[in-house]
């Protein structure tokens, strides 16, 4: 089929052609680029929120181990108190 396509057209059309193709892939991969770089912004925001949530866990783990001691401690006095 390349054999009937006369030289000239070929000239003229390919480059139109491979232009034309290169300009609306180059728009497309920049869409999916943009597409990606918010999908990737939103997870990153959400990881920064459980950061954000573990940390405030994390300071809050040696109040509750305070509160459990005191608790024991308690336990210890009231048994103390109703034995006597």
């Amino acid at each position: 089929m390349a054999e009937k396509i006369p030289s000239w057209v070929e000239r003229l059309l390919i480059p139109t052609l491979e232009s034309k193709v290169r300009t609306i892939v180059s728009e497309e991969v920049g869409h999916l680029e943009k597409v990606l770089d918010a999908r990737f912004d939103g997870v990153h925001s959400e990881i920064r929120r459980v950061d954000e949530k573990i940390g405030s866990l994390e300071k809050r783990f040696p109040e509750v181990q305070e509160i459990a001691e005191i608790k024991a401690r308690l336990s210890q006095v009231e048994s103390k108190v109703s034995s006597r």
